[in-house]
């Protein structure tokens, strides 16, 4: 396997969900990051399994209280999943519900 290979994308979208799991979000974010560039790279930037790793991405700076990186990366997740899941499907709903959180925690940083 090469370092382009999509396996190695897999692996490394899963070494990410581990490495969150055990509140390691630097090394989390080098693996999504890693595999995000693979899944651009030999899938396009529509691809489902990029939008994944974007609200993966998402997700951590979330973690991080970066809520701004946060919305950046779910909304161009949900472009995506608007893209090429039906309107009723669990990762939209998902997706914007974790917008609205974020976007509540943007307005309570403003106001406090």
């Amino acid at each position: 396997f090469g370092n382009d290979n999509l396996d190695v994308a897999t692996t490394l979208f899963g070494m990410g969900i581990i490495y969150c799991d055990q509140k390691d979000v630097g090394r989390a974010m080098e693996c999504y990051e890693a595999a995000l560039k693979i899944r651009k790279r030999r899938k396009g930037p529509q691809d489902i399994d990029v939008a994944k790793t974007l609200h993966n991405i998402g997700s951590l700076y979330a973690l991080k209280q970066d809520y701004k990186k946060a919305l950046s990366r779910w909304r161009e997740a949900l472009d995506i999943y608007r893209g090429t899941l039906d309107d009723d499907h669990h990762m939209i709903a998902c997706t914007l519900g974790n917008i609205k959180m974020a976007e509540n925690m943007l307005e309570e940083d403003e106001d406090g």
